[in-house]
Formats: structure tokens, sequence, C-alpha cells
């Protein structure tokens, strides 16, 4: 599971550069609702890709989704755990925050 996770926070990377680059979501919209709206359109796509996933609990998703985002390089850490109002369980290796 742990590399399905892996493989997904990658996928998940990628994907929100390109969402926050193509989609038109407003910039200026809370890191919170930026998330939702992109979790929507990227689930599926993470579950056609990685179908080891697919009875994973919700929170398995979010974890990916967001280490994804924190991956990416556009959103830090602790931007992520205030906007979202959670704690990741650890920090990546190659985490300033």
């Amino acid at each position: 599971m742990s590399e399905a996770l892996d493989q997904a926070a990658s996928l998940a990377a990628t994907h929100w550069v390109a969402f926050v680059e193509e989609s038109g979501v407003a910039a200026n919209l809370n890191l919170r609702d930026r998330v939702t709206i992109f979790a929507r359109q990227f689930h599926p796509e993470m579950l056609r890709r990685l179908p080891v996933l697919w009875n994973a609990p919700d929170e398995v998703a979010l974890l990916a989704i967001v280490e994804g985002i924190e991956r990416s390089g556009l959103e830090t850490r602790r931007m992520i755990e205030l906007q979202l109002r959670i704690k990741l369980p650890y920090p990546t290796p190659d985490s300033s925050t």
C-alpha cells in the first residue's frame, strides 16, 4: 500500500501543477476550496491508474492528494495543514516546513 500511496502522491503532484496552471480556478480562492475541487476531479483518475487504492479509506486518498500538493512545491506543508485544518502524519524527506 505504501508504494501505491507514493505513486498516488507523485501523480497528484503532477496533476496539481496542471490544475493550478490550466483549470481557471481562481488563485484567490482559499486552498481548502481549491483542494476540494481538485480532489473531485483527481480521485477517479487516481483510482483508474492505481486500482489497488479502490477500497482504501477516503483518508488515504486525502493523504495522497495533500502529499502530492506538497511535493509539487506550489504549497508549503504548513499552509496545507493550516488551510485544511489537518496535521499530516509525517514530514516528507525534502520538506522544509
